[in-house]
């Protein structure tokens, strides 16, 4: 992700549906208290003080 690109190409948004359905397949092998998380969309703020772009 570069905020500096042109605009159509600064952010990369993709859909999660494989990612989910990999690790759904992977905690069909695993017992109940050690299952794996699928992916959760979260608000994350990422401050950089003095970082050009």
């Amino acid at each position: 992700m570069y905020p500096s690109l042109d605009n159509g190409e600064r952010w990369l948004f993709q859909p999660k549906d494989k990612y989910d359905a990999y690790i759904e397949g992977l905690n069909a092998e695993r017992p109940s208290n050690r299952q794996l998380e699928t992916y959760r969309s979260r608000w994350n703020l990422n401050l950089g003080i003095g970082y050009p772009f």
